[in-house]
Order: C-alpha cells, then sequence, then structure tokens
C-alpha cells in the first residue's frame, strides 16, 4: 500500500500585535484586506486576513509594542515578505 507523502501547502506569518482591532482596521482599510477577528467581539485574541490568496494571522499580546530593528542591519530587518504587483498603486 503506497501511501502519498505528506505535502507542505504553505506558510503563514503570525505578528505579534498590542490591538488586534486596530491592526484589522489599518489592514482592511488601507491594504484592503478581508478580516476577522477571534472572538468575534472584543477582547480579540486572534485576527486571521486574506488578500488574493494570502494569509496573515495576528496574535494579541497586552502591551507588546514592535521593536524598531531597522538599524540591526543593512536594508532592515523583515518579519514576512510579501510577493505582490502594483506595490506602488498599494
Amino acid at each position: 500500500m503506497n501511501v502519498p507523502a505528506p505535502l507542505f501547502r504553505g506558510a503563514v506569518p503570525v505578528f505579534l500585535v498590542g490591538d488586534v482591532a486596530r491592526t484589522l482596521q489599518w489592514y482592511a482599510s488601507n491594504l484592503g484586506f478581508t478580516t476577522h477577528a477571534v472572538p468575534e467581539t472584543p477582547p480579540h485574541h486572534f485576527g486571521i486576513m486574506t488578500k488574493d490568496g494570502t494569509k496573515i494571522f495576528l496574535q494579541q499580546l497586552d502591551g507588546y509594542h514592535k521593536p524598531d530593528l531597522y538599524d540591526e542591519r543593512e536594508g532592515g530587518v523583515w518579519s514576512a515578505y510579501i510577493h505582490t504587483t502594483g506595490v506602488r498603486e498599494l
């Protein structure tokens, strides 16, 4: 009996944020993402954002402030890289 090998189907970045609702609103308003908060009513613990087959997850961490690591290496430091077309139009 041949058992098919498991397939990796993709990876989803998970960003720590201090405010899931505010972050979901920003991605929806500025980049056109469809958003879903978990639970649906505040306080939210998790967020799911999708657009054109791309997914980004958000995880609530009270008091979290993203560190500014841009100067730590030439070209900055990234949490995720998203391939897109028409970046100037965004």
